[in-house]
C-alpha cells in the first residue's frame, strides 16, 4: 500500500492511502472515493465541495477531514479535524464539529463519537495508529498494507484490544516480530498468510 498528495486546479489537497479517487467539477466539486484519504478543503459558496462514497455523500463546508471506506470493513468512517462537514446516508444527516468521527454502515446506520483524530490519521505519519482497538480491525489495516491474509489459531483471539503506533514502512517479518515481543501472541508469516496464536 501507498500514500500521496494530489493537489486539484482550485488549490484543494487530498492525501491518498491507497485511494482511488475521481474528481468531477460542475455546479459543486464532486469527489468519488473509495479507500482512505484525507481533505484540506477551502470553502467556495458558488462551487460546494462533496465528497461522495458507497453508501453516503460527505458535504464540505471549508475544512480538514478524513475518509475511510473499504469493503472489508463494517462500516466506513468520516473524522473531522477541523472546520464542518454534513454528512448524508439514506434520509439521514449529520453534522460533525471537530474531533468527532460518524461511522456509517451498509444498511445507512450512522453513530457520532469523539475520536482521537491522532490516531485515525496517523497513517499520514507513516504509522498504524490504534487505539484500544480490536485484533481483527488491526490486522484487517496490516493485511491491506502489505497484501497478505490473516489466519486466527484461537477464534476469540480477534476481539482482544490493543494500542499502538508501529511504523508502516518497517518489513513485514520485523513488524510481526515487534507485535510478538510486546503481546501475549505469536505472529508467524507463510505463502502470504500470517497466523496468530497464544503464546
Amino acid at each position: 500500500m501507498w500514500w500521496n498528495i494530489r493537489v486539484a486546479s482550485d488549490g484543494n489537497k487530498f492525501y491518498l492511502c491507497g485511494a482511488r479517487v475521481m474528481v468531477f467539477r460542475g455546479k459543486e466539486r464532486k469527489v468519488y472515493v473509495e479507500g482512505e484519504a484525507y481533505f484540506e478543503v477551502t470553502r467556495d459558496e458558488k462551487y460546494p465541495f462533496v465528497v461522495s462514497v458507497k453508501n453516503f455523500d460527505v458535504r464540505v463546508l471549508g475544512t480538514s477531514f478524513n475518509v475511510m471506506s473499504y469493503d472489508d470493513e463494517f462500516a466506513s468512517s468520516v473524522t473531522l479535524l477541523s472546520g464542518k462537514v454534513e454528512t448524508t446516508s439514506g434520509h439521514d444527516t449529520v453534522r460533525l464539529s471537530p474531533g468527532e468521527q460518524v461511522s456509517i454502515t451498509s444498511d445507512n446506520r450512522m453513530t457520532v463519537q469523539k475520536t482521537d483524530i491522532n490516531v485515525v490519521v496517523s497513517w499520514m505519519d507513516g504509522k498504524f495508529g490504534f487505539s484500544n482497538e480490536r485484533l481483527d480491525v488491526i490486522m484487517r489495516k496490516i493485511c491491506r498494507w502489505y497484501d497478505v491474509e490473516v489466519l486466527y489459531a484461537v477464534p476469540g483471539i480477534r476481539e482482544r484490544r490493543f494500542t499502538g503506533a508501529p511504523a508502516s514502512n518497517m518489513p513485514l517479518k520485523e513488524l510481526l516480530e515487534a507485535l510478538s515481543t510486546t503481546t501475549n501472541l505469536q505472529f508467524s508469516l507463510q505463502d502470504g498468510v500470517i497466523t496468530i496464536k497464544q503464546n
